[in-house]
């Protein structure tokens, strides 16, 4: 616990207290904003003239709950309150004079005042001041060159800042000062969930903020619209809400509104007290939420498509243009690529008035506001922070954009930067984890951006996993108290059970199944680290690769050519080639049968599966036989260069384990007369309960039977069900047993 404070910045034992037990009194006495008084004493002014006030906010969630802040605190001070909040196409986002024009003649308001927006919009200030109408702007992004002339609340602007702010955050404190602590209390639970939601650090006043809101929430102390939302995404199932079900559960369906159709619905449930329009605004966000979700796989889908013609071996930087991608969608799609690939990504769709329009998101270490800044002579518009911005351009800009925003980062940026890490905090033993563990972890919650969920590292063997269900998930039980949990891993079960030293990398929290309380460590990532394969194991992946695969990946390609990082990859199927290549390429990664990320950073791999996917490689580099070349597929055969660095060096593979056509009938047999229709985890489950049978063959000799039977369709392995095919079959058909016997 000590290290992992440390990790954090803290070594004096006070600061240590008061992040681990933060106070209110802390967020009670925190300084006031530059200009906060002034903005309440103008507040003020129109509340005691009952003079009209507008709040003008945003479409995604902190500006949606700063919105819903200031006007449930006002109205309940009987206020004559109005939020106005912009749809995301035809309104964009923050002030703009158009809108105003359509706005102001509707809620005729004295004062108007921005949330979570405003902060570069000049000309819009001096339009409404012309109007005389009063103007405080509530913000937290960054300023421009010039700060509007009004009253501007940003903690941008302070001289020093001491913590940033979410726009919810700085409602909050308006609204502090201008009714007092206890009466803005009563509104953390909003602030909590936008400030998540924003990503702001949760250090210092949003570290409170977020723990505080949270005991309201879990409390039951919250509004009813929230409850609604929580009701929907436990499945009526209670657990106390953390921050990862704010950023992954509820701030996507709130922000999904904004997104799909208008965000005034999300601000409708949030403040609300009707039960049936707040039933029916939750199961309408939740609805929306899952064609958000539809939309950004669609449209992730034609992102990786697109790749495929895309040099990312040499383009540091992935920008992609498609006029037909939903605006409101792209920025999360974006972050989606940038997990996949590690690359700064900016996708681009139609906007109006012909122009293109978009949303980046960047990696740690690479600010995208900064690659913005150097090529806006390409830009209309554009605004954000280090890693995330908008921009608008012209059409026929967006070609030099893609170039120059390239070589701008091939400038400044090392190519390490764009490489895969795999982040952790502490290395431990399993054997240390322990519930207590578990329980001392959540003094350091809230977690979220500034103060990250530790992850730690294990070295494993034989780390035995099961299957839930039917679901791409494994678990190991290791007691009543622990267990591991590895989500759409699947294809690494194989892998974690082998006697091979592995790293697994993973998160420890304090979870509760009825009336019992457990440590779950989800694992995020594993990475083996001792490559000596048995040989009848490799024999065992090699067949395999006969098997029919449905690889939808696969395409023809422009030529493009690796570098001294990205897109080479060399496949090897003997340990002693894979020797050989890692003394020659000692830089390269390192990997077995699959790749855990689609970044094409040079790699060797050994043994790689038939449905690896290769394809945003630029160049093949095959070792070992000829006809290993024909089964990597087809495709990648004749689209890539292959070279060949050894030939026929590898031992014939058909003379290590022979295979009769007796063996494979026996194996046949067994099958149909004891596991027809039967469930089973793997081959070896499977083996087993054939021994007890009295099946007589060795365990190597059957999997291979199993493959032959397989190619030949005899048996159809799906669902974990075995299914055995009742009609003739010739053994001829088989690759797999023409190589073994040379037929």
């Amino acid at each position: 616990m000590i290290k992992l404070l440390h990790n954090r910045g803290l070594y004096d034992p006070l600061d240590i207290e008061s992040f681990l037990f933060p106070s209110l009194n802390i967020l009670e006495k925190s300084n006031k904003l530059i200009n906060m008084d002034n903005a309440t004493e103008l507040i003020m002014s129109h509340i005691i003239k009952k003079n009209k006030i507008l709040v003008y906010g945003d479409y995604d969630c902190d500006g949606i709950g700063a919105a819903a802040i200031i006007y449930l605190a006002l109205k309940k001070k009987n206020v004559k309150v109005d939020v106005f909040l912009p749809q995301r196409e035809e309104d964009g986002y923050g002030l703009n004079i158009d809108t105003l024009k359509q706005v102001l003649p509707k809620y005729k308001p004295n004062l108007l005042i921005t949330v979570d927006c405003g902060i570069q919009s000049n000309k819009e200030v001096n339009y409404l001041k012309s109007l005389n109408i009063d103007v405080i702007i509530t913000d937290h992004h960054e300023p421009g060159k010039t700060i509007p002339d009004c009253i501007v609340v940003n903690p941008k602007i302070q001289n020093k800042i001491e913590d940033e702010l979410s726009g919810a955050g700085v409602a909050f404190m308006l609204i502090k000062s201008l009714f007092g602590f206890e009466y803005a209390k009563e509104y953390l639970d909003i602030c909590a969930i936008s400030t998540v939601a924003d990503l702001v650090p949760l250090v210092g006043d949003n570290r409170i903020i977020v723990k505080e809101g949270l005991k309201l929430i879990n409390n039951g102390y919250t509004r009813p619209g929230i409850q609604a939302l929580i009701k929907i995404i436990s499945q009526n199932k209670p657990q106390p809400i953390n921050t990862n079900d704010i950023s992954f559960k509820i701030a996507p369906r709130l922000n999904a509104t904004g997104r799909i159709t208008s965000a005034i619905k999300s601000f409708r449930l949030i403040v609300s007290d009707s039960y049936p329009e707040i039933q029916s605004l939750a199961k309408e966000l939740d609805d929306e939420n899952k064609i958000r979700q539809n939309l950004c796989d669609k449209i992730a889908t034609e992102v990786k498509e697109k790749l495929l013609y895309y040099d990312i071996a040499n383009n540091p930087m992935i920008i992609l243009y498609d006029p037909h991608w939903e605006s409101g969608i792209i920025g999360i799609v974006a972050s989606k690529i940038v997990d996949m690939f590690d690359r700064p990504t900016i996708l681009l769709t139609k906007g109006t008035n012909g122009l293109i329009k978009g949303s980046g998101r960047s990696v740690k270490g690479v600010d995208i506001l900064d690659i913005l800044i150097n090529n806006k002579k390409h830009l209309l518009t554009f605004g954000g922070h280090t890693m995330a911005a908008g921009l608008q351009l012209k059409e026929d800009s967006l070609e030099c954009f893609i170039k120059d925003c390239n070589e701008y980062l091939r400038k400044k940026y090392s190519f390490d930067v764009f490489t895969p890490r795999i982040p952790h905090e502490l290395e431990i033993k399993t054997e240390d984890i322990s519930l207590s563990f578990a329980q001392e972890l959540k003094l350091l919650e809230p977690f979220g951006t500034g103060n990250p969920q530790p992850v730690f590292k294990s070295v494993v063997k034989d780390f035995k996993m099961e299957r839930i269900k039917n679901y791409q998930h494994i678990k190991r039980v290791v007691s009543e108290q622990i267990e591991f949990v590895a989500f759409n891993k699947i294809i690494y079960q194989e892998m974690l059970e082998s006697d091979l030293a592995k790293n697994i990398y993973y998160t420890i929290d304090k979870k509760q199944y009825k009336q019992k309380y457990y440590a779950s460590c989800i694992i995020k990532n594993i990475e083996l680290i001792d490559f000596k394969v048995h040989h009848k194991q490799l024999l065992y992946n090699y067949y395999a690769r006969f098997l029919p695969c449905d690889n939808k990946y696969l395409s023809e390609r422009k030529d493009t050519k690796p570098n001294a990082m990205f897109g080479e990859i060399i496949l090897v199927w003997s340990k002693e080639h894979f020797n050989t290549m890692v003394k020659k390429y000692p830089n390269y990664k390192k990997a077995y049968k699959q790749l855990t990320s689609l970044n094409p950073i040079n790699t060797i791999i050994l043994s790689p599966d038939i449905d690896v996917n290769l394809d945003y490689y630029s160049r093949l580099v095959v070792v070992d036989s000829f006809d290993m070349i024909i089964n990597i597929n087809k495709s990648h055969y004749e689209a890539l260069n292959i070279l060949l660095e050894y030939l026929e060096l590898y031992e014939d593979l058909s003379m290590k384990t022979p295979v009769s056509k007796g063996d494979v009938e026996q194996s046949y047999l067994y099958i149909q007369a004891y596991s027809n229709k039967k469930e089973y985890i793997d081959i070896r489950e499977l083996f087993n309960h054939l021994k007890g049978k009295g099946f007589g063959l060795s365990s190597h000799v059957f999997e291979i039977c199993i493959i032959i039977l397989q190619e030949i369709n005899a048996i159809l392995w799906q669902d974990n069900t075995v299914y055995v095919n009742e009609k003739s079959h010739s053994l001829e058909a088989s690759k797999v047993y023409k190589l073994i016997n040379k037929i």
